[in-house]
């Protein structure tokens, strides 16, 4: 019987990862938000989106630890799928903006609980050690479902109607929302959330950032490139196919091909570490990345797709290695909050400049948005270079 609810509740969590992560909107979404909006207007949604994300992660952690993750799992399924319903519905910018607000909400609610719920059903069995490899097959499923979905979205949105990816996404939700109640709840617990325990530990997850002198050497390249990436990852990159490819068509392919390749990528982490090191790896990475952006500046398409799959291959190859280099220099009592205090750190620069990032891609292009960007990260990777040299630690 315990057995079969160890099974039970990891092939759930996986058919509810597929259903959850089929986004038919990927390939389109931008070109929705262009109903009722500009480029100025796509970086105040995103601006909402990431700072919802950044205030409800801590406290949907919470919510989970008092009223039980099976819960806190149905209620956010719940409440992406009145998003969803919200946003095909939307009439004007401000309902736009509302159901992009429920949605983070959601997925905050969504990422630390299945997480949690994953931990903590291998945990009352004593297989952690098991964990990693779930959560990589969970993590290559929700990228399969988003394959499925891209070109499945792009065809709904051309030939039926641009609202029905989004009704589609909502009905997946659902879906999602009714597998959950055939979740066993784990009789084992992570530890119970406090605010003072989660103060004291940010706390000390920021002092570990500046005063381990590994990471202090590689400060302006985990922060300045990851600030770049996540900016060009999140939305500029979007914007950029969307001005190339101007299709629907053309852009769900793009999309398609881009996302394919982010299942593979991911692999090529463990031969740069052995062939080069984590600090080298991640800065030749770095500076790769810049001269793509010079070159994505001035492509069309079909090239745009071999540059979306270069960039996002190396995000996804960066963010592997940024996670072992912070975590080979980090306490394991604080690593977890080490890698959050880094990635909220990193999402900083993304929340203040979306909008003007926006405004600039509608008065000039967003070709220009992308060479600005460029040269930024440029700038501050040669400083960093300059740095490291200095200290004769390269």
């Amino acid at each position: 019987m315990k057995a079969n609810y160890l099974q039970k509740n990891i092939n759930l969590l996986y058919f509810i990862s597929f259903f959850h992560n089929l986004l038919f909107w990927l390939g389109t979404w931008i070109l929705f938000y262009l109903l009722f909006t500009d480029y100025a207007g796509i970086g105040i949604i995103e601006t909402v989106m990431i700072v919802t994300i950044l205030i409800f992660e801590v406290p949907s952690g919470a919510l989970a630890d008092l009223l039980g993750k099976k819960k806190v799992l149905f209620l956010a399924f719940l409440i992406v799928a009145i998003a969803q319903f919200m946003m095909a519905g939307a009439i004007n910018f401000l309902m736009l903006i509302l159901s992009v607000f429920l949605s983070s909400v959601g997925a905050t609610m969504v990422s630390g609980t299945f997480e949690a719920i994953t931990y903590d059903t291998l945990k009352d069995f004593k297989k952690t050690k098991q964990y990693n490899k779930v959560f990589s097959k969970q993590t290559s499923i929700s990228y399969l479902a988003m394959v499925i979905a891209t070109p499945v979205g792009g065809w709904l949105y051309a030939h039926f109607d641009p609202q029905l990816p989004f009704v589609a996404v909502g009905v997946m939700n659902l879906v999602a929302m009714f597998l959950v109640y055939f979740l066993t709840e784990p009789s084992v617990d992570t530890e119970k959330f406090s605010w003072q325990k989660y103060y004291l530990q940010n706390k000390q997850g920021l002092q570990i950032i500046f005063s381990e002198k590994k990471l202090q050497t590689m400060l302006p390249f985990l922060f300045v490139s990851g600030a770049i990436m996540l900016i060009v990852y999140e939305m500029v990159g979007d914007l950029l196919i969307v001005s190339v490819a101007k299709t629907v068509e053309k852009i769900s392919m793009a999309t398609f091909f881009i996302i394919f390749s982010s299942m593979f990528s991911v692999q090529i982490a463990p031969f740069l570490e052995k062939m080069f090191g984590l600090s080298k790896s991640f800065i030749g990475l770095a500076f790769l990345y810049v001269l793509i952006l010079f070159i994505a500046s001035v492509v069309d398409f079909p090239e745009i797709i071999v540059i979306g799959i270069l960039l996002s291959g190396i995000w996804s190859v960066s963010k592997v290695i940024q996670s072992k280099i912070i975590n080979s220099n980090t306490p394991s009592k604080y690593r977890a909050t080490t890698l959050s205090t880094v990635n909220m750190l990193i999402a900083i620069p993304y929340v203040c400049s979306a909008v003007f990032l926006g405004y600039l891609a509608d008065k000039y292009t967003v070709q220009k948005v992308v060479i600005v960007l460029a040269v930024v990260m440029m700038v501050g990777l040669t400083f960093g270079y300059l740095r490291l040299f200095q200290k004769n630690n390269f």
